[in-house]
């Protein structure tokens, strides 16, 4: 994954849609239900949402139950469960350690197996699972 360039900040991800123009003619009404869904779900808690230099969707969303963030590419017609390791990123900014909504880059720091020992560990650090 390595790092990802922060482009923009946004407050929802119908902000994110509408000002990237993201393409959801393919099926309107479903992607905008999932857009709804995501952003009231209570188990689930949209933590942060942004574009990278490629003008490409990501969030993060905290699983409240575990207190472990997840980032995520935004693309809502495609769908998999994956048993691939996670991406462990720090938001970074200027060099440092930052926020979640002041950070201008995520850094990859390591690659771990999907353990509950390691979600564990991802939710104490503080870090994001990707």
């Amino acid at each position: 994954m390595n790092t990802i360039k922060i482009a923009a900040h946004f407050s929802s991800l119908t902000a994110a849609v509408a000002a990237t123009g993201m393409d959801l003619s393919y099926n309107e009404s479903d992607a905008r239900q999932t857009i709804r869904w995501m952003e009231s779900d209570r188990s689930l808690k949209l933590a942060a949402v942004f574009t990278d230099d490629t003008n490409q969707i990501w969030y993060v969303i905290n699983n409240v139950r575990e207190n472990l963030n997840l980032l995520h590419k935004f693309q809502p017609f495609f769908s998999c469960m994956s048993d691939c390791p996670f991406n462990v990123m720090m938001p970074k900014a200027d060099g440092d350690i930052a926020k979640l909504e002041n950070a201008k880059e995520l850094v990859e720091m390591a690659v771990l197996p999907k353990t509950n020992e390691n979600r564990k560990l991802i939710a104490k650090s503080g870090l994001l699972a990707g």
